[in-house]
């Protein structure tokens, strides 16, 4: 787990211009020598928003790799009246999927 922290103050003034914390989970799990999973949860304070992306990798022989993956974004906002607005509840405003499979071919 990581923790990152930045504010930025006006001198002139001493005024606090904005304050930002970035809180990032990242879980890893080998389930044998063969098959892995990832799994990352990221929170951003200025924008609220929450990231999450999830892995999952099958390694047959080294350079044979089976890759599945999917991501969600997350916004504190709501659809109403036709506009988004703020809210206190997250709302996935996006999300993909991607799968990749390289194999190695030798001679």
């Amino acid at each position: 787990m990581s923790l990152t922290y930045a504010d930025l103050f006006r001198e002139s003034y001493s005024e606090k211009i904005f304050e930002v914390t970035i809180i990032r989970n990242k879980i890893t799990y080998q389930m044998n020598q063969y098959l892995f999973f990832r799994g990352i949860v990221e929170h951003n304070s200025l924008r609220n928003t929450l990231l999450t992306d999830f892995l999952a990798s099958f390694t047959y022989i080294p350079g044979t790799v089976l890759h599945f993956g999917y991501g969600s974004f997350y916004e504190k906002i709501k659809y109403e009246n036709g506009n988004y607005i703020d809210s206190n509840r997250f709302l996935e405003t996006r999300r993909g999927f991607f799968a990749k499979a390289s194999y190695l071919w030798r001679l």
